[in-house]
């Protein structure tokens, strides 16, 4: 053996530990940083709740769910459980229970204005398949929203605004469904 081998052998075994090390604690923060993403589509967010959704929608950042439980449709938004009760104890997104609800209907579909977060969103159930879009009346101004599926979530984009009129349209611009304002409550 060389003089001093012992030494340079202690030294790169020390190195190799060290870029075992950080190379183990990079892979980590790409881990919890995926694990703790905000979800990007509905089947994502059904995959974290264990249960099926009307509608999902990420607003500001803000993901917001449409789910019908015993008769009620709901407006939530998700927050991030580092460590959840569930098997494995990864990360997962739950309710945060600051909801807002309307009844279900069987109508076409029903609209509502909740705010969990403080910012008013609409939302609603969609019954009839043939409507892609909602027609939002505001101060005389049209404005249109694409939807689709069982629910929907749009946040206008001034809070402010208050709508007149709703209308539901089929793919050709016919008009499937409408509610006025004086006909709801509360919005």
């Amino acid at each position: 053996m060389w003089p001093g081998s012992d030494r340079r052998h202690r030294l790169l075994g020390r190195i190799g530990c060290i870029g075992v090390l950080i190379a183990v604690a990079v892979g980590l923060i790409f881990l919890v940083r995926g694990l703790g993403a905000v979800p990007e589509n509905q089947a994502e967010v059904e995959e974290h709740l264990d249960r099926p959704i009307l509608a999902y929608a990420k607003l500001d950042d803000v993901p917001y769910v449409v789910f019908e439980f015993d008769g009620r449709v709901y407006l939530d938004t998700l927050v991030l459980d580092w460590i959840s009760i569930d098997w494995p104890p990864t990360p997962r997104w739950q309710w945060t229970g600051m909801w807002s609800y309307i009844d279900a209907t069987t109508a076409p579909a029903s609209v509502a204005i909740g705010n969990p977060t403080g910012t008013p969103v609409l939302f609603g159930q969609i019954n009839d398949p043939a409507i892609t879009s909602l027609d939002v009346e505001v101060d005389g101004q049209s404005m249109r929203f694409a939807v689709s599926g069982a629910g929907f979530a749009i946040q206008l984009p001034d809070s402010t605004l208050r709508a007149t009129q709703y209308r539901w349209l089929d793919a050709e611009g016919n008009v499937v469904f409408n509610v006025d304002r004086a006909s709801t409550a509360g919005l």
